[in-house]
Parts: structure tokens; sequence; C-alpha cells
């Protein structure tokens, strides 16, 4: 393990919670998502965000742009 990484860009105080992570059986992709309330200032209303990555033979991973699913 390598220290950790920030997965969300969103820099807002909002709740984000509730991450799951699933990976290839091969180990060469995973696929993260999480509860996110950064489109509420009410700290209410919830959506779902993800993000892909692919990982290196060097174990290290890039991620390609969060999304929110529809």
């Amino acid at each position: 393990w390598i220290s950790p990484l920030r997965v969300s860009t969103d820099s807002t105080t909002n709740d984000q919670r509730m991450p799951v992570l699933t990976v290839e059986p091969d180990g060469t992709q995973l696929f993260m998502a999480w509860y996110d309330r950064r489109n509420d200032t009410n700290n209410s209303l919830i959506d779902v965000y993800g993000r892909f990555g692919t990982t290196a033979a060097n174990g290290s991973v890039s991620f390609g742009s969060e999304f929110v699913s529809s």
C-alpha cells in the first residue's frame, strides 16, 4: 500500500461517504463509486459519483475523470 490518495476532485465540506471498489480479476482495471452531496448547499440531497482507473505493471493507478451517475 502507498500513502492515501484523494479520489474525489471536490473540495466542499459536504458529505462524501460509503465508497465501494471493484477490480477486474486480472487486476488491470478498477472502478470506485461513492455517495456525494457536493451539489446541495443544504447537504441533504445525494448523488452517486464514480471513477475508473487503470493499473500499471508497477502497481501505480491512473484515474479517468470522475462522473456523476444518472
